[in-house]
């Protein structure tokens, strides 16, 4: 039996490279895990002489961590807070909170969804986080998580165009089939054909707070508002987070 790290970027269902006793193997990530995270894997060792032993050996690959997914350890947010605030300053930027979320073992998160979480739990809007601003947030991620868990019905760890559209719906909002591809489109930022856990929080918050900003001129309730100009950049400002 032999142990490996997932590379970074690494996701459920594609190969990676990796050393093995001197040789190079090929590996499937496994469902259910995340980059950061040891596997461990048997081979069947079944090469023939001068054949790559990656074209010949197959690999069982099962998950080390008890609970993995989409994160893969149960650190307290004090603790991954004091590992990224290594000046002892009190305070982490967007770069660090970025980190500090793969440090909570999960996929690295986009800058844009890091200054989305940035802005809504910046309370003070120094463009920084303290420990208890981060504390909030990482409440507010966990919650997040079990609502994507509910949506990704294969536990893959990203989220279909069926399971999106299942999701959106039960949230309430009713678009047309042409705009919801547009909308996956638009949040499918890695042309993977799949929402992650990031794309999942971006999407919602951003139309949860332009919702919010269309009913303070939908006053009839009835899905149309007239617009001043600078009412509809106000509203679009969240899209240039």
């Amino acid at each position: 039996m032999y142990q490996v790290r997932i590379p970074q970027g690494i996701r459920p269902g594609q190969k990676f490279r990796c050393s093995i006793n001197g040789q190079q193997m090929e590996i499937v990530c496994p469902a259910n895990t995340v980059p950061g995270q040891t596997i461990q894997f048997s081979v069947n060792n079944s090469s023939s002489p001068g054949v790559a032993p990656a074209q010949h050996q197959s690999y069982s690959p099962q998950s080390v961590a008890q609970s993995g997914y989409p994160h893969a350890n149960s650190q307290s947010p004090d603790s991954i807070f004091a590992s990224i605030d290594t000046r002892r300053t009190g305070q982490i930027n967007i770069n660090q909170l970025q980190q500090a979320f793969q440090v909570a073992g999960y996929a690295k998160f986009q800058l844009k969804t890091c200054k989305l979480m940035m802005s809504m739990f910046d309370t003070d809007h120094s463009m920084m986080m303290s420990a208890t601003e981060f504390a909030a947030l990482f409440k507010y991620i966990k919650d997040w998580e079990k609502c994507f868990k509910q949506y990704d019905q294969n536990q893959n760890g990203s989220i279909s165009f069926a399971e999106l559209k299942s999701a959106v719906e039960a949230f309430g909002y009713r678009f047309s089939d042409d705009f919801f591809t547009t909308l996956f489109n638009v949040y499918d930022a890695d042309r993977s054909r799949t929402i992650s856990f990031d794309e999942f929080i971006q999407l919602f918050c951003e139309l949860h707070m332009l919702t919010e900003a269309f009913k303070i001129h939908d006053t009839k309730r009835q899905g149309v508002a007239t617009f001043k100009y600078e009412d509809f950049l106000k509203v679009r400002r969240y899209n240039f987070l």
